[in-house]
């Protein structure tokens, strides 16, 4: 089993390498190698890689599917530990987070709530911070996609919060966030409050590309 494992984790990191370079056909080709080494055992973490990297190839259908074959996997296990109920949670997120892009916004709120009752049980830490901080931005998303601006900026600010908290200012979600807030002012012509948001959107993105430059030598975490 050993082996077998430790085989599937290496199809594991190379197929999740290959996703974050937008390569999907390699990334899933390797998470079904992953998947045919292991019996139920590990199978959860497979089906979430490859539902994870249809999403990020725009098939949301797949998406669902293997996202809901990994929370059956999880959901069968007794007696489940803290990390198994923070998993089950994550899934729920981001099961909510792919029906909010098929338009099922019903459907996305009630896995994304599912997901932020089941994270405020958890212990305290930063894993649960970073999950209940992921809940409140795809939920900001949602309000924001039933053009609820109010609700959805004030989720985004606790998301930011959060999130520069844990990984400071020069990151991603941080920026991806800083310009979803700018869209929101822009559109209640809030202009004022939309180029400061903007510009710390630009920002940060500026720092992150000169941070990975060869020159500098370090890369940061997406």
């Amino acid at each position: 089993l050993l082996k077998k494992f430790s085989k599937c984790h290496i199809y594991q990191l190379m197929a999740h390498l290959y996703r974050k370079q937008s390569m999907f056909q390699h990334a899933l080709g390797l998470y079904e190698k992953a998947n045919n080494e292991l019996d139920s055992y590990g199978l959860d973490a497979c089906y979430t890689g490859i539902a994870q990297a249809y999403f990020d190839d725009r098939r949301y259908n797949r998406a669902l599917k293997y996202h809901t074959m990994s929370l059956d996997i999880k959901q069968r296990v007794q007696n489940p530990d803290e990390a198994v109920k923070a998993s089950i949670a994550e899934t729920y997120n981001s099961m909510g987070n792919v029906c909010r892009v098929r338009g099922e916004l019903s459907d996305a709120s009630w896995c994304l709530k599912k997901s932020l009752k089941m994270c405020l049980k958890l212990s305290p830490g930063s894993k649960r911070d970073l999950l209940i901080a992921s809940n409140y931005m795809n939920t900001a998303e949602l309000y924001h996609d039933r053009k609820m601006s109010a609700e959805a900026l004030d989720l985004y600010g606790r998301s930011l919060k959060i999130y520069l908290d844990q990984y400071g200012g020069l990151h991603n979600t941080v920026a991806h966030i800083y310009h979803r807030m700018a869209s929101i002012h822009f559109k209640s012509e809030d202009y004022g409050k939309a180029l400061e948001c903007a510009t710390s959107a630009l920002t940060i993105l500026q720092q992150i590309k000169v941070a990975n430059s060869p020159a500098k030598g370090r890369i940061y975490k997406r």
